[in-house]
């Protein structure tokens, strides 16, 4: 079966409208975190998060990397994955560099965690959790359940990354259309088997309120800041929803095909 990346990205779009599939949330308790919650807290559930998900995709990583980040570094690993992307988009270097820097500034704030595909290893800025949950209106986002089903959405990249680097994915593509679609096969994998670990977690309920936290966008008196947003969650909304759905409709169309399959695919 070739699946074109033109191709990919039509069968995406079309299915914007839909709403992401999956478990509906299930009723469940929230422990709040606390201001100050440890290394030690993250590299438990990262390591319960790996075993979960070595079980639904087996993988010979054995241990996950994840550590505290401020939000100043986490702007510069943004900035240095968007410089690539930007400048395919933008002829003016000037021009592509400051979108990048601006981009990277609107995403690191809207960030709980990130996979960096240099290192493999997860980064988390540890006041964003409360920052996100303050602004959207969501308490219980900045909870101990949703910090595990944010991990162990990164560590299904992290599992990807080492067997597929992912840069080297979003370096492939020729355009912005190209990388819009790469995107959504990596975050939809992502959602793909993290709905599914976190299934198995018994952790259902905070993984769909981290998704459905994904593509809202906070008020802000600042138009052009809103404007940025809206362009930035308008592109995250596509790849997480629509990624997953792609995958949602593979599995259901033929239970083999999988990121394996799709990226043997991509031209």
């Amino acid at each position: 079966m070739k699946i074109s990346l033109p191709i990919v990205a039509l069968w995406l779009a079309s299915l914007l409208p839909i709403s992401c599939g999956g478990d509906p949330a299930q009723p469940g308790g929230f422990t709040p975190l606390a201001e100050d919650y440890p290394l030690e807290l993250l590299e438990r559930f990262a390591a319960d998060a790996l075993e979960v998900v070595d079980s639904l995709q087996p993988t010979d990583i054995e241990s996950v990397s994840i550590r505290f980040v401020g939000l100043d570094e986490l702007e510069q690993i943004l900035l240095k994955e968007l410089r690539p992307q930007l400048a395919m988009q933008f002829e003016d270097e000037q021009v592509a560099e400051k979108s990048a820097e601006t981009m990277a500034k609107a995403i690191g704030r809207g960030l709980v965690a990130k996979t960096v595909t240099e290192t493999g290893e997860i980064v988390l800025v540890r006041q964003n959790l409360f920052d996100i949950a303050l602004a959207m209106g969501m308490p219980n986002y900045a909870t101990e359940q949703v910090l595990q089903a944010v991990i162990v959405h990164e560590v299904v990249h992290v599992v990807d990354n080492g067997a597929h680097s992912l840069a080297d994915l979003l370096g492939s593509a020729k355009d912005a259309d190209g990388i819009q679609a790469v995107n959504a096969v990596i975050e939809g994998h992502a959602q793909f088997i993290a709905r599914q670990a976190n299934r198995k977690m018994g952790n259902s309920a905070a993984f769909e309120l981290f998704t459905d936290a994904i593509g809202k966008v906070p008020e802000t008196e600042d138009p052009v800041e809103m404007y940025t947003n809206k362009i930035i969650a308008s592109g995250f909304l596509f790849a997480y929803h629509n990624g997953e759905l792609f995958f949602d409709r593979l599995a259901a169309a033929d239970s083999a095909m999988g990121f394996e399959q799709v990226l043997a695919n991509l031209p």
